[in-house]
């Protein structure tokens, strides 16, 4: 406990401290002997326990300490200690707000531990009085009787400060002017200069008319003069006896305070009649409730509102009027209210609000807006509620309403922007965010030209803005950066937004995020461009294929006929057969193509892949092609490396097919000079090149010489016979290798044609022997053994004719079936048959079951297949169906000859 004790008898200060040292063994003293020390002491530190004072100081009144420590609101009791028993300097220390006074007297120290105690505890129980310096207006005349009457205040009473003056004049000057509210009280004396204090009195209350407590102070103790001054309007009446001073500032102190609570109480009559008016007259409805949760009052208001009178709604219980659930929410808020009005002075209002649902006198329901707060007494206990009820429901549907437009903003998925008059951002939803990046911290009061990407036109935006501000709708298109710098597409409408005048106060942006949706038009545009370009390229495709296909039959059956003429010359009929050939194999290449291409569009193309002697299949080309090239007397080169047989895992047959048509279109397109074609190998990869001297590809041409059908596209005297699908079928084929294709061409000078495969197979290289070349039909010799007995089976006579023509010098006994049930049959009746050539497709049984049923009883003779399909994965079936080999239609004499060879006969080498 820490103790100020102020004190300027040492020896009493000194007993103080040792006694109260033992008493309260905890307590730290502070000792001060003067005012001025004590000052000290609590301007360096003021948090002390509890205040001794001493009255009478060397150098003042020990109730100027008190007066001041009450003036600072300093939290700590006070008890005044004096050697006096006078009962007027008790009042004036209690009154000033003292806990305590205190008489030295015999063993006063020895009680003092109790009576700290005492006033710790009602220090804290009660609210101190506050000290409150009373300005006195003090009109006299007699000098003596003024400074006897400032001495005494100043000594027993310094919260009353007087200010004298001689006159009643004197004293009207000042009243009637704003200098009287200075002043809480006016002590005259009776006889004034020039004007007495009774008429004084007078001109004051009925004249000036102040409302201030008035003290007449007379040396006549006259009855009838008080009776006179009361009437008039003085306050309290003071006789000049021998004592009167001591009494004086009892008599200010009591005159003030029962005219300060007579204005209060005035007061509070008067506000209490306004409030029962507010209340009464109110359109919300004013209760009180007591801490059992009972009306003690209702306003009329509740009539209004609920349809109850007051006489009935004051008899419901709270749970009668509340929705179960805002009854809930009721006694919660009132329990918050009272946990927390232990924390707060008695003077404190604990208001808090809450929307509740209240049943109406129909049995309908209201939303209202329930303000209620706690009635404390003067310890700070709840001694009853008041509240206010107020009709929401129009308020809370708007809410409502706003906080679902509030939602649907933020939820929104459009992006939101609202700007002021001058196009500065005031709020973006997060949709914004979300796909720009930027926060609403971060874009608040800027224009929106950040977002710009410099693809809308100063010009654009200037249209916008006086569209808008013109108060017309905006609606376009803008390709927006992102904080991130990547751009983005939105769709956007902006809108004006018009106070009630028709003035602009806002702009709203509402724009839609179409960046995706613009791809899928882009692309839905290339997509019917391509489309558009396919069909056009189809139709030219189709006009093409009907001159290929009527150009060659022209030929077919226009020298077909002239052959039947009597008169034909044997050079000519050997000329037209050639052109027939000639058209025919033109026929059969564009048939293949066809196939080909409609195999590839459909996914339907397959891949076989074995070990490829690379370096015989280029050989074989240029033995194939070089008559082409002769008749065009241009000279053709193999410029591989004849060194070594190179090796690949691929697929022949689409090998042969690529170097085929790149080298016959190097021939198509060239009409002197020469074609160059070979390999090299690289690190990983084969690269093959076919080199000419032709007409060249335009650069504009050259990215969709690929393309099918693109050759019918090149409109120019240059356009050469063909469907345009070769170079096509060629880049498909190189890609299911897993190779590239790629050219190099200028106009007039010629092309080169590259493409790789990889190179899987390094270590698989042999040398070339030195007299291998390929054999050519006139090197086959006559079989050196017997003829053999061959079975021909094809549904169509022309073809059987023609295969039994084929193998005519091979054949010792030719025998013919018609399907395959039948080749079955004659393969059983007929013993020695050496071979069986077996067409696929055919009525009552097909090819491939034909060749299992035989295979059942015979699987030593030699079956060959033949096929007008001509389809990938034919081989592969009749292989697997128990056939030897295969072969496609229209059969070639030659290829079949070396294919019978292979199984029967040798050959010269």
């Amino acid at each position: 406990m820490k103790i100020l004790l102020l004190e300027d008898n040492s020896l009493d200060a000194d007993l103080t401290i040792i006694s109260l040292s033992r008493l309260l063994p905890n307590s730290t003293i502070e000792h001060a002997s003067t005012l001025l020390k004590a000052r000290s002491l609590l301007s360096v530190n003021n948090s002390f326990d509890i205040a001794l004072l001493d009255v009478n100081l060397p150098d003042g009144n020990g109730l100027e300490i008190l007066i001041e420590i009450r003036k600072q609101d300093l939290s700590f009791p006070v008890i005044m200690l004096t050697g006096a028993g006078d009962e007027e300097t008790a009042v004036t220390a209690l009154k000033s707000g003292a806990e305590d006074y205190i008489i030295k007297r015999g063993d006063y120290i020895a009680n003092l531990p109790e009576y700290i105690h005492q006033a710790i505890i009602n220090f804290k129980e009660n609210t101190f009085t506050k000290s409150e310096v009373i300005e006195v207006l003090y009109i006299e005349h007699h000098a003596a009787d003024i400074d006897f009457t400032i001495r005494h205040c100043a000594q027993y009473a310094p919260y009353i400060h007087i200010d004298a003056i001689a006159s009643a004049k004197e004293a009207l000057l000042i009243l009637k002017n704003e200098r009287y509210k200075k002043y809480k009280l006016i002590l005259m004396d009776y006889r004034l200069s020039g004007m007495d204090a009774l008429e004084l009195i007078k001109t004051i209350r009925q004249t000036i008319k102040l409302k201030i407590p008035i003290i007449l102070v007379t040396g006549q103790g006259n009855e009838e003069l008080a009776v006179q001054a009361l009437k008039l309007g003085a306050n309290d009446y003071l006789t000049k006896t021998e004592n009167y001073l001591i009494k004086l500032p009892s008599v200010i102190v009591n005159c003030y305070q029962l005219y300060e609570l007579k204005k209060r109480q005035l007061a509070q009559v008067e506000s209490e009649s306004k409030y029962r008016l507010l209340a009464d007259n109110s359109g919300d409805i004013i209760f009180t409730l007591d801490m059992d949760l009972n009306y003690t009052y209702i306003s009329p208001a509740v009539k209004t509102m609920t349809g109850y009178e007051p006489e009935e709604a004051i008899k419901h219980k709270l749970n009668d009027v509340l929705t179960p659930m805002s009854f809930q929410k009721m006694i919660k808020l009132i329990e918050n209210l009272q946990s927390e009005s232990t924390t707060v002075s008695s003077k404190d209002c604990i208001v808090n609000a809450v929307e509740l649902e209240m049943y109406l006198k129909d049995g309908s329901t209201i939303w209202t807006e329930i303000k209620v707060s706690l009635i404390l007494d003067k310890n700070k206990n709840p001694v009853g509620i008041l509240g206010v009820t107020r009709d929401i429901s129009t308020r809370k549907a708007i809410s409502d309403k706003l906080l679902q437009l509030s939602h649907a903003v933020e939820q929104s998925p459009t992006l939101m922007e609202l700007t002021d008059n001058q196009g500065n951002i005031e709020y973006v939803n997060p949709k914004f965010t979300e796909t720009t990046g930027y926060t609403l911290e971060e874009v608040v009061g800027k224009n929106p030209s950040f977002l710009k990407s410099g693809f809308t036109t100063d010009s654009e935006y200037e249209i916008l803005w006086k569209t808008i501000s013109a108060g017309k709708e905006w609606q376009g298109e803008f390709l927006n950066k992102r904080k991130d710098g990547s751009l983005y597409w939105v769709e956007a409408l902006i809108s004006s937004i018009k106070n009630l005048d028709g003035d602009i106060t806002h702009y709203l942006a509402v724009k839609s995020d179409i960046t995706e949706k613009k791809k899928i038009v882009d692309e839905l545009l290339k997509a019917k461009e391509k489309a558009e370009e396919s069909d056009r390229l189809k139709s030219a495709f189709l006009a093409n294929i009907s001159h290929e296909i009527r150009t060659p039959m022209n030929g077919i059956l226009g020298f077909s006929a002239l052959l039947s003429d009597p008169g034909l010359g044997k050079e000519e009929q050997q000329e037209y057969i050639k052109l027939i050939q000639i058209s025919g194999a033109r026929m059969l290449n564009l048939i293949s193509e066809i196939i080909d291409i409609s195999k590839i569009e459909s996914g339907m193309m397959e891949v076989s892949i074995q070990e490829v002697n690379v370096t015989e299949k280029v050989n074989f080309v240029f033995e194939l092609l070089k008559l082409d090239a002769a008749q065009k007397s241009i000279k053709i080169v193999n410029k591989s490396n004849q060194s070594f047989n190179l090796f690949l895992n691929t697929d022949p047959e689409k090998l042969y097919a690529i170097l085929t048509n790149l080298v016959k279109n190097a021939i198509k397109y060239t009409d002197n000079g020469s074609v160059e074609f070979g390999y090299t190998i690289k690190e990983s990869t084969v690269e093959f090149f076919v080199k000419d001297s032709g007409i060249g590809i335009p650069l504009d041409k050259q990215a969709a010489i690929f393309e099918r059908f693109i050759q019918v596209d090149i409109a120019n005297i240059e356009a050469r016979h063909g469907a345009g699908l070769g170079l096509a079928i060629t880049k498909s084929f190189v890609q299911l290798l897993d190779g590239k294709i790629w050219l190099e061409s200028q106009i007039g000078i010629g092309t080169t044609f590259y493409f790789s495969l990889p190179y899987n197979m390094q270590g698989k290289k042999t040398k070339l022997e030195e007299n291998s070349i390929i054999k050519k039909e006139q090197d086959i010799v006559t079989p050196l053994n017997s003829k053999l007995k061959i079975l021909i089976v094809d549904d169509d006579a022309i073809s059987r004719k023609l295969i039994s023509k084929s193998v005519n010098d091979f054949g010792k006994e030719i025998i013919q079936a018609k399907n395959g049930l039948e080749a079955v049959t004659k393969f059983k009746e007929n013993t020695g048959i050496d071979l069986i050539l077996m067409d696929v497709q055919m009525p009552e049984m097909n090819g491939y079951e034909a060749i299992k049923e035989i295979r059942k009883f015979d699987r030593e003779i030699i079956i060959i297949t033949q096929s007008a399909f001509g389809l990938t994965g034919d081989r592969e079936k009749a292989i697997l169906a128990g056939s030897n080999d295969y072969i496609t239609k229209p059969i070639n004499k030659s290829e079949l000859t070396l294919l019978i060879n292979n199984y029967f006969f040798s050959t010269k080498v």
